[in-house]
Formats: structure tokens, sequence, C-alpha cells
């Protein structure tokens, strides 16, 4: 949530193109993050997610 809050606000002041750029950037860096895999583990097994910032 934080890293997409970041992308939003520094994205206001930019072309159009160039914050699509910059969130596909950030979507690759987010998508094989742990925290991401821990929070599907977590929904699978009915528990709540453990984050730890990585």
């Amino acid at each position: 949530m934080r890293a997409t809050r970041r992308l939003v606000r520094s994205g206001l002041g930019m072309p159009l193109e160039q914050a699509l750029e910059m969130e596909q950037h950030a979507d690759g860096l987010l998508r094989d993050c742990e925290d991401r895999a821990e929070g599907r583990r977590a929904f699978q097994e009915k528990r709540p997610p453990v984050f730890r910032g990585r």
C-alpha cells in the first residue's frame, strides 16, 4: 500500500505516458515480493498475513 500511495502522489504531476511507464516498472518490482506471496498463502490458509516489508 505504501508503494502504491507513493506512486500515485508522484505520478500526479507527470505526463500520462511517463506515469504509466513508472507504474509498469513498480508493478514488476512488487509482483514478485515476499509479502505478496505471504498474502496469498495466508488467504488460502484462512489466517491473518504476517507481512515483513520484503
